[in-house]
C-alpha cells in the first residue's frame, strides 16, 4: 500500500497522516527530517508542513524520503479576500487570548 501525502488547498500545507506506532518504529534520521519539515497539529490530527505553497519543494522532498509517494488535493483554494479575513480572525482571536 502506498503511503499518501495531501495537499490542502485551504491553508496551502502539506499534510502526512500516520500512526504514532509508526513515528516511534521510524530511525532517527526519518525522525529528523520530519520534524525539520513538519510540525505536528493536534487539531488536524496529522503532521502538517511548515511551509505553504509555492514554497513546498523540501516538504514533498521530505514526504517522499519518509514513503510518502503520491499526492492527494483536498479542499478548495480561498480567495485573496478570504485569505485575508481568516489571517485577521486569527490575530484577533490571538488578542483575545492574550488578554
Amino acid at each position: 500500500m502506498k503511503k499518501k501525502y495531501i495537499l490542502n488547498r485551504e491553508t496551502g500545507k502539506i499534510e502526512l497522516h500516520f500512526e504514532k506506532s509508526e513515528y516511534q518504529e521510524m530511525p532517527e534520521e526519518q525522525k529528523r527530517i520530519l520534524k525539520s519539515n513538519y510540525l505536528f497539529s493536534r487539531k488536524a490530527e496529522a503532521w502538517v508542513s511548515r511551509a505553504k505553497y509555492p514554497n513546498l519543494y523540501y516538504a514533498k522532498r521530505a514526504a517522499e524520503e519518509l514513503g510518502f509517494t503520491e499526492g492527494e488535493k483536498i479542499g478548495e483554494r480561498l480567495t485573496y479576500a478570504e485569505q485575508l479575513q481568516r489571517q485577521a480572525d486569527r490575530a484577533e482571536a490571538r488578542a483575545e487570548r492574550y488578554l
